[in-house]
């Protein structure tokens, strides 16, 4: 997926990395000086630990949690027990990590980001349409 990740990594100054988590999560960490970001993520850890790629990673969780409207469809989606302290704990510092993303890169770098990851999502989206229509 291409995006001006790269760009904003070179102009922020931001450096990333990748640490083990809890059972199946893992951590994004962006730094720069004395602001971190800390984002949890599900799923597969990436096996590249390039900061642009890392960036990238982060903005597609991001925008995930940015299209929840509360915390109670987040958890939906997650199928996770909003009834759990963990839960409302986890939502509260994805929201802590954005914050602070946001800090490191710039309200437009991150809007800008936002912006690529959802035009990139709509054409694979797309594209799988199109594609499932043909096997018809």
């Amino acid at each position: 997926m291409p995006t001006s990740a790269p760009t904003v990594i070179a102009k922020s100054g931001v450096s990333a990395t990748i640490q083990s988590g809890g059972l199946g999560l893992f951590q994004l960490v962006f730094r720069r000086a004395t602001v971190k970001a800390e984002l949890s993520c599900r799923g597969h850890k990436p096996v590249d630990d390039d900061p642009a790629r890392l960036l990238e990673k982060a903005m597609v969780e991001l925008a995930f949690f940015d299209e929840c409207d509360d915390v109670l469809e987040w958890a939906d989606e997650l199928d996770l027990d909003v009834a759990r302290p963990e839960t409302l704990a986890e939502f509260r510092a994805v929201d802590e990590a954005r914050s602070n993303l946001i800090a490191l890169i710039g309200q437009q770098r991150y809007d800008g980001l936002q912006t690529e990851i959802a035009i990139e999502q709509a054409i694979s989206a797309a594209a799988l349409g199109y594609a499932s229509s043909q096997d018809e």
